[in-house]
């Protein structure tokens, strides 16, 4: 009842009968007394609710309280459960006899499972009336957060709607198989709640699940597909499932049982997705490990993992979902608008009914499908031998509003775009009815001959019916596609799929793996340790021969003219790069090891190959040596009997800059300083020699590529991606009032705030160049403008030229350099005297760029609101060389006093005063950060000092002066009116 109707209400009602009123208006919310997660001690759990007059019911196994469960009476006593009799893990999952040849049976636990404390609890009024369900779980053990090296899930559900005969979606039940039922009908109410490895409570809400798979379903371990909907409170999961995406908020998930896999190495299709996950724009299904706890009982290890559909399209590339179609297999619907299927099938038709050897028809079947995504989705699929496709497991998908064109960009242009998933019969999967799939063409190990698998027209049935065969079989008609196809399977297996690269994957999941598998066998009976250990072996054999088999494969199929090895080099490893292909070779390209030149990798003779020089910035290219003579940056190499390529940079000292690479700054010749942005400043606008830049996702966390200069989009005539308050501002994104922006502070800096527009913030990027330079240091300020759920912190990092990696700028003592976020405006913080990274002097450019990010940690469920940070005073300076400085004045204090008259017209006093006698610098900056003079750069003694600034001649407006002694830097601010 609104407040204004109770008010209303109360003038015409005696006081005798407000008490019931009163009543109506207590809320029925109730809170616990203690934070779910992990404790080591015992602890005392009180509940308590806003009514006096409700009773307070509670259960402890997942049950819905009602007037039936436990009432409360005082503090709930929570300690370890140990010596507790299993339960839910008692409950056969499915109904297979004993002896399965696919040891897929259900076997009870081998003895007590760990259990943990499941609270439900709900406050109920004499008359009925019941109030929100309240869940929490409490992890109460010696170890804490140290029982699990991975983060916990702990699902709380009625037991009737997971384990009951007719509604139970975890059993047998009344159809004889209620997990294979699908559909929102079998959708059944949970609370989920995730902890990170750390004990951090990522987040908790009520969600929706239902079973997920095919013939996995009916594994005694399910996988679960998790739903957020507004119907039980939050519409989204929002928390970056995966630290190594840039994508913090998910529609759905899954908590995969490795499908296939589920009893043998328990992440064969999470490992055979990863190989190709950082050198692809293919869509694959992120993975991480937890432990799943169902109503308080442990339930062994699941795979975190993306679920394709609508709204994962919307979540990752910020497209209508409406206007999505998802298709799988032979052109049937999975997800999304219909209307796509008739498109999918006209360009099918098209392609297998068209000669792609004719060039014109290659070219329009390039603009209804996106050939590069193609490839790698056939090379992932074909390297790991999986053979439950191509003629199952198939996903593809379109955005219905897309025009492609030659120009159009990725993903929102209209192509057609594969999804990989289920591999898990690949990488040798010991399992009869996988030995017999595919069997035609070799064994089931790395002799298998896949590519001619997936290129055969066997039909009608499964694995590879002449459907699912029939766009490739067409494609590779065209010299150019096959090519493509060759070279691009080449990179991979100098890159992504090297026998180097994917035994040392395979032993990091290992090693992931290995501490929670004795407590996992134990549950499930599944594997045996011995078992598992042999399926890592079989796996690791197949990484180790895969590599140079498809070589072969390759050259025989095609009836190539070899293969034979290419060496690059650089006459210097700093000035640039070298582009393979499409493989760019340096540190940030997954399985380009270092040392990274010369660097060799395998290709095939008859297929050319294309060799890019990438200069960094500050050098230009200069020719190519050895088995190419060239100028050109871009040259093509056929291989031959020696083919060792050297690619020569000269330096250069002009760098223009670019749209995300600023001009650099060199230091050597004046100290860099900003310390204001106007917000009049129009779009496309930034600082002398910096940019500011921001993402094409939400939430951006500190791995999140920044993908663009800040602006602020154009989204349609209207301008709709504006604040219905800021039409008046279209052009001037600084002066912003609502949605994702930088805010120009004037002589505060700026101030990053994102609000989910899938373009979000952001980073600071400066640019110097320090060839000359010396005893360079860095200072900074920071603020908390508005502390909000979403926790963001704003980092300090570098990296050498224009494709290194990011690092972390660390201070003296070696700790990583950032500001985070207070709980509260609490004044700004000074970062003083950071040295400048060791590594990047002598460079003609380095960026330092200052990481507004997302961490991750959502303070309250039912706010997505994010902290509003502030950056300004922004100093890289150089300090005198050691060898003229006094030993005494390493370490100087110091006061800067205001300056007098301020606003000054002309003529302004600048007073100042060292505790010790040193050598004291005092520079003039312009608002813009350039340095207008240097007042003073000499050794004084202890005592109070002025200096006079004369200038006449400067226009009105807002300036900077700095003074910098060993060890301190302090600024301030004047006015010229």
């Amino acid at each position: 009842m609104k407040k204004s109707l109770r008010y209303r209400l109360a003038l015409f009602i005696s006081p005798i009968l407000l008490l019931p009123f009163a009543l109506l208006g207590q809320s029925l919310e109730i809170a616990f007394s203690m934070t779910a997660g992990f404790y080591t001690t015992p602890i005392q759990l009180e509940i308590s609710a806003d009514d006096p007059a409700a009773t307070i019911y509670y259960t402890t196994d997942g049950a819905i309280p009602t007037t039936a469960a436990l009432p409360y009476a005082g503090a709930i006593t929570l300690a370890e459960r140990a010596g507790q009799p299993n339960v839910f893990s008692l409950i056969p999952t499915n109904n297979i006899a004993p002896g399965h040849p696919y040891r897929e049976e259900w076997r009870p636990p081998q003895g007590e499972v760990f259990k943990i404390h499941v609270i439900r609890a709900r406050a109920i009024r004499p008359d009925g009336a019941a109030g929100p369900i309240a869940t929490a779980s409490y992890i109460v053990d010696a170890a804490g957060q140290e029982r699990y090296s991975m983060p916990l899930i702990s699902l709380v559900s009625d037991p009737d709607s997971l384990f009951g005969f007719e509604k139970g979606i975890y059993v047998p039940g009344i159809t004889g198989g209620n997990y294979y039922e699908r559909g929102r009908e079998w959708e059944r109410a949970l609370h989920i709640s995730l902890f990170e490895a750390d004990g951090t409570l990522a987040f908790a809400q009520d969600a929706g699940v239902r079973t997920h798979g095919g013939t996995s379903r009916n594994r005694p371990r399910k996988s679960l597909r998790l739903y957020a909907r507004s119907d039980y409170g939050n519409s989204w999961f929002d928390y970056p499932l995966f630290p190594d995406k840039p994508v913090s908020r998910h529609k759905t998930f899954l908590l995969r049982n490795s499908g296939n896999d589920w009893s043998e190495a328990i992440f064969r299709d999470a490992y055979i997705q990863a190989l190709i996950k950082e050198n692809s724009s293919l869509d694959i299904q992120y993975s991480r490990p937890a432990v799943v706890f169902i109503n308080g009982e442990y339930w062994g290890i699941h795979n975190i993992r993306d679920r394709f559909d609508d709204r994962y399209l919307q979540a990752h590339y910020g497209l209508d979902p409406d206007r999505i179609t998802i298709l799988e297999n032979n052109a049937i619907l999975d997800d999304g608008n219909p209307e796509g299927i008739q498109s999918y099938l006209d360009m099918y038709a098209f392609i297998t009914q068209n000669s792609m050897a004719d060039e014109a028809n290659f070219a329009a079947a390039a603009l209804l499908m996106d050939m590069d995504n193609y490839i790698d989705y056939q090379a992932l699929h074909i390297f790991s031998r999986n053979t439950d496709w191509p003629g199952n497991n198939l996903a593809y998908w379109r955005h219905l509003d897309g025009v492609p064109s030659p120009g159009s960009s990725y993903p929102a242009d209209g192509r057609w775009r594969w999804m990989a998933f289920d591999l898990d019969f690949g990488f040798s999967l010991d399992f009869d009815y996988v030995l017999n799939s595919g069997a035609a063409f070799g064994p089931n190990t790395a002799f298998h001959q896949t590519l001619a698998f997936a290129l055969a027209s066997n039909g009608p049935a499964w694995p590879n019916p002449a459907w699912s065969t029939a766009l490739f079989r067409s494609l590779v008609q065209n010299d150019g596609f096959r090519q493509s196809f060759i070279s691009r399977y080449a990179d991979h297996l100098n890159t992504s799929f090297s026998r180097n690269r994917a035994v040392r994957l395979l032993d990091s999941l290992e090693q992931l793996y290995r501490p929670e598998m004795g407590e996992h066998i134990a549950r499930w009976n599944q594997p045996s340790l011995q078992r598992w250990n042999t399926e890592i072996n079989r796996m690791r054999t197949f990484a180790q021969l895969r590599a140079d088999l498809q070589r072969i494969q390759l050259n025989n199929y095609f009836a190539l003219d070899g293969i034979a090895p290419l060496t690059i080099d650089l006459n210097d490893a700093s000035a640039g790069r070298v582009k393979v292909n499409s493989i760019l070779l340096h540190a940030a390209t997954a399985g380009v090891e270092a040392p990274i030149y010369p660097w060799e990798g395998q290709y095939f003779r008859g297929v050319p190959v294309t060799l890019i020089a990438v200069p960094e910035a500050g050098y230009a290219f200069s020719h190519w040596s050895g088995a190419v003579d060239s100028n050109a940056d871009t040259a093509t190499l056929w291989l031959g009997a020696e083919n060792f390529v050297i690619a020569h940079f000269t330096p250069d000292d002009v760098f223009p800059g670019d749209e995300m690479n600023p001009p650099a700054h060199r230091i050597a010749e004046a100290d860099y300083f900003w310390g204001a942005w106007d917000s009049t400043a129009p779009e496309g606008a930034f600082p002398s020699n910096m940019i500011f830049q921001q993402s094409n996702v939400d939430d951006p966390g500190l791995l999140a590529e920044m993908t663009a200069p800040y602006f602020i989009p154009y989204i349609d005539e209207n301008n709709n991606e504006y604040h219905q308050d800021d039409q008046d501002k279209i052009g001037f994104p600084y002066s912003l009032t609502g949605r994702t922006r930088i805010e120009g502070l004037g002589e505060a800096g700026i101030a990053f705030i994102n609000t989910g527009r899938g373009r979000d913030l952001g980073t600071a990027v400066l640019a110097l160049d320090t060839r000359g330079a010396e005893g360079l240091h860095i200072s900074w300020k920071a603020e908390t403008l508005i502390a909000n759920s979403r926790t963001y912190h704003l980092r300090l990092q570098y990296r050498i030229g224009i494709q290194g990696l990011w690092q972390n700028v660390l201070d003296a003592d070696g700790n990583i350099v950032e500001y985070q976020r207070a709980p509260a405006p609490a004044g700004e913080a000074l970062f003083s005297s950071i040295p400048f990274p060791a590594d990047a002097y002598g460079q003609p450019y380095v960026q330092l760029r200052w990481k507004y990010y997302y961490t991750g940690i959502r303070l309250d469920p039912a706010s997505g609101a994010r902290d509003k940070l502030r950056l300004d005073d922004v100093y890289v300076w150089q300090e005198t060389p050691s060898s003229t400085r006094p030993s005494y004045a390493w370490a100087v204090g110091a006061s800067l006093y205001p300056n007098y008259p301020n606003p000054f017209q002309g003529t302004t006093i600048i007073p100042f005063e060292i505790a010790a006698p040193a050598r004291v610098r005092l520079d003039i900056f312009d608002l813009q950060g350039r340095q207008l003079t240097t007042l003073l750069d000499q050794y004084l003694e202890a005592g109070r000092h002025e200096r006079v600034f004369h200038c006449p001649q400067c226009p009105p407006g807002i300036y900077a002066y700095r003074l910098s002694t060993p060890g301190q830097v302090l600024s301030g601010k004047m006015a010229v009116k």
